[in-house]
C-alpha cells in the first residue's frame, strides 16, 4: 500500500556528515557554523545582514521588537496564515489588524491592505503563502514612508517577483528551516535586513540583549546587555544541517515546480478544483502544492478518502480570525473575512517533497480525481 507523506525533508550523507562532525567538536551552541550559514544566505540572497535564530516566529518576534513595534501600535497581517504571524504582534503588545487575501493567489489583497492604514498602522506583515510571492515593491509604492514592511518569507526561501528575491524589498524578511521547508536545520530560522541598526538590535534581541559590537580583551571581560532580550539563537549543529542544503536549493525547487506542472497537468480538466500557479514575472517557492476544492462540503470527504488510499494530506493554514483567542479578543466572526474562511474551508495541501516521484503524482492525481468523480 502507498504511503505518500505530505512533506519529507531530504538529508543526505553530506548533511549527516556535516552535523557528526559538529558534534565531534565539542562546540554545540551558536558558533563558526552558524556564522558560515548566516554567510551563504547573504551571498545566496545578495543582501547585507543575516542572522540565524531559532525559529522563523522568533525572527518575526526581533524584527517588530527592533522596529520599534509596541503598546498602541497596529500592524497588519493576512487573516490566512500560520498563526505566528499574528502571535508575535501580540506578544509586542501591539494589535494585529487582519485583511482579507486574494482567492487566486492565498496572499493578501493589496488594494485591502491600503483600506486598513491608520495613523497607528506601525507595520505591515506580508506573508509569501505556500511559496507564492507578493511584490513588496508594488505595495511599497503606495504607502506612507513611515509604515514598516516585514516579509514572513517562511515559506519563501529562493522564490522572486520581477528578480528580486522574497525577503529582500521589504525592512526585514523572515525565512523558516522547519521540516516542511525546502531545507531545513529541523527548526530553526534567518532573519535579513539591509539595515545596519536593525540589523545591530536584533542582534541584541537574540543574544539576551547583549551587545556584542565592542569587546575588552580582558579575561574578565563580560559583555554588556543595554536591553533586555532573549535566547533564540541557532545551534550549530542545525547550522551545519542547513548549509549543503543551502547549496543545492537552486535544483531543490526546480525539482518541486517539475511536480507542481505535472499536478496542473494531471488535474487541469476537473473544473471542480482550483490549482496554484507560477506567473511569467516571479519564481516561485514550491513550499506545498494547496488547492481548492468545489463545493466546499466535500473537502473533508476527500481528505479521509485519499488518506484511506495512503496519502497524507492537511488544510492550507489557519484562518486566524476563526481561532479563539483571535475571535474572542477581538470579537471577530468567520464572515468579517469571507475569502480567508473560505480558503480556510476548501483548500487541500497534497504532498510535494524532493523525495517523491512523478509516479507518486500520477498516483496522488488518479486517486484524488476517482475520489471527486464518486463523491459528486
Amino acid at each position: 500500500m502507498y504511503n505518500i507523506k505530505l512533506s519529507r525533508p531530504c538529508i543526505d550523507s553530506e548533511c549527516i556528515e556535516q552535523v557528526v562532525s559538529v558534534l565531534k567538536s565539542g562546540w554545540l551552541s551558536q558558533g563558526s557554523k552558524v556564522f558560515e550559514f548566516e554567510d551563504a544566505i547573504k551571498k545566496q540572497l545578495n543582501i547585507d545582514y543575516s542572522l540565524a535564530v531559532n525559529s522563523a516566529t522568533s525572527g518575526l518576534h526581533i524584527a517588530l521588537l527592533a522596529l520599534g513595534v509596541g503598546q498602541g501600535d497596529e500592524v497588519i497581517v493576512p487573516a490566512f496564515t500560520w498563526v505566528a504571524t499574528a502571535n508575535v504582534v501580540e506578544l509586542c503588545g501591539a494589535k494585529p489588524v487582519f485583511v482579507d487575501i486574494d482567492l487566486e493567489t492565498f496572499n493578501t489583497n493589496p488594494n485591502k491592505i491600503l483600506l486598513k492604514i491608520t495613523k497607528k498602522t506601525k507595520a505591515i506583515i506580508i506573508v509569501h503563502l505556500f511559496g507564492k510571492p507578493f511584490d513588496v515593491i508594488l505595495l511599497r509604492s503606495f504607502l506612507p514612508t513611515r509604515i514598516y514592511i516585514i516579509e514572513d518569507a517562511a515559506c519563501a526561501l529562493g522564490a522572486r517577483v520581477n528578480g528580486n528575491y522574497c525577503g529582500t524589498t521589504g525592512d526585514v524578511g523572515v525565512f523558516s528551516f522547519h521540516p516542511r521547508k525546502s531545507i531545513t536545520t529541523g527548526e530553526g530560522g534567518m532573519v535579513i535586513t539591509k539595515n545596519r541598526d536593525i540589523y545591530d538590535r536584533m542582534n541584541m534581541l537574540r543574544n539576551h540583549g547583549q551587545d556584542t559590537r565592542h569587546k575588552e580583551n580582558s579575561p574578565s571581560f563580560m559583555f554588556d546587555c543595554p536591553i533586555v532580550g532573549f535566547n533564540y539563537r541557532m545551534t550549530d549543529f542545525q547550522a551545519a544541517l542547513g548549509l549543503p542544503q543551502l547549496k543545492k536549493l537552486n535544483a531543490v525547487i526546480e525539482y518541486r515546480k517539475s511536480l507542481a506542472v505535472l499536478y496542473r497537468k494531471r488535474l487541469s480538466n476537473n473544473s471542480g478544483i482550483y490549482l496554484p500557479n507560477e506567473e511569467n514575472f516571479e519564481t516561485h517557492a514550491w513550499q506545498s502544492y494547496v488547492i481548492s476544492v468545489m463545493p466546499r462540503s466535500i473537502r473533508d470527504e476527500i481528505m479521509l478518502k485519499l488518506a484511506e488510499e495512503g496519502v497524507e494530506t492537511r488544510p492550507g493554514t489557519h484562518a486566524v480570525h476563526t481561532l479563539t483567542y483571535y475571535k474572542n479578543t477581538y470579537n471577530l466572526d468567520p464572515g468579517n473575512f469571507q475569502n480567508a474562511y473560505e480558503a480556510f474551508r476548501t483548500t487541500i495541501s497534497l504532498p510535494l517533497h524532493n523525495l517523491m516521484t512523478f509516479k507518486d503524482v500520477y498516483y496522488i492525481s488518479d486517486r484524488l480525481m476517482e475520489i471527486i468523480d464518486a463523491i459528486q
